[in-house]
């Protein structure tokens, strides 16, 4: 907390928009897994489920969210919180963005695709019809999966819909922009995999989102 403290009062100095953390930090793996890939966390970089139990989450968790709250009201500086993978404790993660409210969550498509893939216990649409008044900000990228790995970061494209072998990160998005108007949007894709044009359609596609009456032939 006197590293995140120092961070945030370099931020603020800086007028920054925002800080931003992970949570859980390091990521939980839960019991029970569908598949591991090989460029996730790896023991020593997570958590596994009897490593920490509720109860201590619990109690880091209020800890944490108290003192962001008061650290974000004294710095004058937004702190917003990205998920990562939660293992088993996705209620108490939801219970404390709704009891803290000034703390923003971000939502990561790619991560969100991977943990559903990984995880029985993890139901995408089903968690972010929750947390849906929380988000502050979303991480825009899609996954392509392998057969023992994945690659991340890469642009959100119309062909990747309805093919298995891509994340279902556009549904992701779509989804919570009728559940939240006031949301941020981060193209969170490494920029040398998407031309000019097609970034352009992106941009547009993405718009359209939040602007249902737009057509294809619009101008963005």
């Amino acid at each position: 907390m006197r590293r995140v403290e120092r961070e945030v009062r370099t931020a603020a100095e800086y007028g920054a928009d925002y800080n931003l953390f992970h949570y859980p930090f390091v990521p939980i793996f839960p019991l029970e897994t569908k598949q591991i890939y090989s460029n996730m966390p790896k023991p020593g970089e997570r958590y596994d489920a009897d490593q920490i139990d509720a109860a201590q989450l619990r109690e880091i968790s209020l800890r944490l969210f108290d003192t962001l709250c008061n650290l974000q009201h004294r710095c004058g500086q937004r702190i917003i919180l990205e998920h990562d993978f939660w293992g088993e404790h996705e209620e108490l993660l939801t219970t404390m963005f709704r009891e803290h409210p000034e703390i923003g969550l971000v939502v990561d498509t790619s991560r969100l695709d991977i943990s559903a893939r990984a995880f029985h216990n993890v139901e995408p649409m089903r968690w972010l019809e929750v947390v849906a008044p929380y988000v502050y900000l979303v991480h825009y990228s899609n996954v392509r999966y392998e057969t023992d790995r994945f690659i991340h970061h890469l642009p959100v494209l119309p062909e990747q819909d309805d093919d298995d072998g891509f994340g279902n990160a556009y549904a992701y998005l779509a989804y919570l922009a009728q559940r939240n108007e006031r949301f941020h949007v981060t193209f969170e894709h490494k920029a040398n995999l998407i031309d000019r044009n097609r970034l352009l359609e992106l941009y547009a596609r993405t718009e359209r989102l939040f602007k249902p009456s737009l057509k294809e032939s619009d101008p963005v």
